[in-house]
C-alpha cells in the first residue's frame, strides 16, 4: 500500500486517532482491489469474508425485489466504509454492492479484522458508533420512504448534497451538484425516472430550485427546508 493510501487510511473515522501500534495491525492485513464501473463487488446472501473502505469512487448499497426492482439503500463514497455489519449479523452481507463507477478499495477480511477489535477498546468503540450511524440512516430511510411523498424525499435529498459540497446550511443562490445520476436518483428515492423528473419540475415552477442536468440552484431555501419537513408551502 502507498503511503498515501495509508495516510487515507488513518483520516478514516473508524482508524482516524488510533495508535500507531494498532494502526500498523489494521495496514498489515488491508489488500487494495479495484472495481469497475458497474461491477459487483458482492451479492445479496454471500458470505461475508471482509469489510470495504473506498479510496476512490463510488458504491452503490441496494436491495432487489422478486420483480427485480432495485431500491438503493446507501450510496457510499470517498473515505466510507461498507459492508461491517454483516461481520457480526450471522455472517451474509444482506444487500448487493456495486460499483458506480472505476473504483479503488481496501478490503479488510473479517477474521484477522476481529482479532485486532478484541484487543483494541477503542476500536471497538468507533466500529459501534459507524454501524450505529448506519442504523440511523436506515431509519430515516424508512421513515421517508412510508411516511413522506417523493417531494419531501427529493428536499431532503437536495439538503443532505448542500451539505456534502459546501458543508454549509442551504440559502438562497447555492449552486451544487447532484452526485448520482438521475436513474440513481429515482431508485433511492423509491420512485421511477418520470415522476423524479416532474417533481424537479413542479418544484421549479413553485420557484424553489433550479436544475439543468446534475446541477441545482437552490431558489428559496425556506420553501425547500419546510417541504423537506413535510410541509406544503
Amino acid at each position: 500500500m502507498k503511503d498515501e493510501e495509508k495516510a487515507l487510511l488513518k483520516k478514516i473515522p473508524l482508524f482516524e486517532d488510533l495508535d500507531e501500534d494498532a494502526m500498523k495491525k489494521v495496514i498489515s492485513i488491508a489488500r487494495k482491489k479495484i472495481f469497475r464501473k458497474n461491477e459487483i463487488i458482492f451479492e445479496d446472501g454471500d458470505e461475508a469474508e471482509s469489510f470495504y473502505i473506498i479510496l476512490s469512487g463510488q458504491v452503490k448499497i441496494y436491495k432487489l425485489s422478486n420483480d427485480g426492482k432495485e431500491q438503493i439503500l446507501h450510496i457510499i463514497e470517498k473515505g466510507e466504509s461498507f459492508g461491517e455489519a454483516a461481520l457480526f449479523s450471522g455472517g451474509n452481507y444482506p444487500a448487493y454492492a456495486e460499483a458506480i463507477e472505476d473504483s479503488m478499495l481496501i478490503s479488510i477480511p473479517k477474521d484477522q479484522f476481529l482479532s485486532i477489535l478484541k484487543n483494541t477498546p477503542e476500536l471497538s468503540l468507533k466500529m459501534l458508533a459507524s454501524l450505529s450511524r448506519y442504523l440511523i440512516q436506515f431509519n430515516r430511510m424508512i421513515e421517508e420512504l412510508s411516511l413522506k411523498e417523493v417531494s419531501s424525499r427529493l428536499a431532503g435529498f437536495l439538503l443532505d448534497e448542500i451539505k456534502k459540497n459546501k458543508s454549509i446550511e442551504a440559502k438562497d443562490n447555492v449552486v451544487f451538484e447532484i452526485g448520482i445520476s438521475k436513474v440513481q436518483l429515482a431508485r433511492k428515492l423509491g420512485t421511477v425516472n418520470e415522476t423524479l423528473y416532474r417533481t424537479f419540475k413542479k418544484m421549479k415552477e413553485k420557484g424553489i430550485i433550479d436544475f439543468k442536468g446534475k446541477k441545482v440552484k437552490i431558489i428559496n431555501a425556506e420553501k425547500l427546508k419546510a417541504l423537506a419537513e413535510g410541509k406544503k408551502r
